[in-house]
């Protein structure tokens, strides 16, 4: 009895004309960069011997090069370490892969606040509070990093390591602070 509804049913398919086809599968992105800890969606789109393009993203089998730089499930891939991935899909025979590379959270910006200050007297003090800002767009109060203060007219004004600004002598002094290739904004 079930042979009989199998045939059956192979029977309907096949007076109906034929049944469009997986011809073509695409991943996209084809390339993406995230950072370690981030993620990226792909999607596997089919396109079928009738033209129509179906979203089988949750139908792939989805795979890594390298689990160790980027992992994947179900299409979305999640950084796990600095470096180069290929992510693949695969659907009904047909392949198609993206490019994942993977990159370490740098710091981008240096904001030092107050911009502006005046101190009227030898000796007298203020103290820069300091923001850092990352690639992941997360701003901290700069622990992680190894900031260099400096003022531009020391004989003006000293700053230490701290980003405590001592002043010396009537003038005006721009101090800045630096953590490797990246230099905060001017503060008078």
């Amino acid at each position: 009895d079930t042979d009989a509804d199998t045939d059956t049913d192979t029977d309907a398919d096949s007076e109906g004309g034929d049944v469009p086809e997986c011809i073509r599968l695409d991943v996209d992105p084809a390339s993406a960069e995230i950072l370690v800890d981030g993620e990226v969606d792909l999607t596997a789109s089919c396109t079928m011997s009738d033209g129509e393009i179906l979203d089988v993203t949750a139908d792939a089998v989805w795979t890594s090069d390298d689990d160790a730089i980027a992992a994947v499930d179900a299409g979305l891939v999640t950084g796990v370490a600095v470096g180069d991935a290929v992510v693949s899909a695969e659907y009904e025979g047909l392949m198609d892969d993206a490019a994942i590379t993977v990159a370490d959270v740098v710091l981008e910006g240096i904001l030092i606040e107050p911009t502006s200050a005046t101190l009227t007297a030898v000796g007298e003090t203020v103290e820069y509070t300091v923001t850092c800002i990352y690639s992941d767009l997360t701003e901290t109060g700069c622990e992680d990093e190894v900031l260099v203060w400096a003022s531009d007219a020391e004989a003006v004004a000293t700053v230490d390591d701290a980003g405590v600004a001592t002043a010396v002598a009537d003038g005006v002094a721009v101090v800045t602070a630096t953590a490797g290739a990246i230099v905060s904004n001017d503060a008078t």
